[in-house]
């Protein structure tokens, strides 16, 4: 299994996870920073799905207790 590890800038859309994966068709598997996701869960799945990969990271969910989530997505964007 490859798998890629990426540090992308927090920004208020995750452009910059599509293309990484889009540059590393080779990986498997990518690990994101805790906090990436955050309000784009739906889109990552997605991204997954399309790209059939496995996204691996964390995420906050700022209306639930506790806030901080790891999450795993599976290549079928579950």
């Amino acid at each position: 299994m490859r798998v890629l590890i990426i540090q992308p800038k927090l920004a208020k859309h995750i452009e910059e996870l599509d293309k990484e994966i889009q540059n590393h068709p080779e990986a498997d598997a990518v690990i994101l920073p805790e906090g990436y996701l955050n309000d784009h869960v739906e889109r990552a799945c997605l991204l997954a799905k399309t790209h059939n990969k496995i996204l691996i990271g964390g995420y906050r969910r700022f209306d639930e207790t506790p806030k901080d989530r790891a999450i795993l997505i599976d290549r079928s964007g579950q």
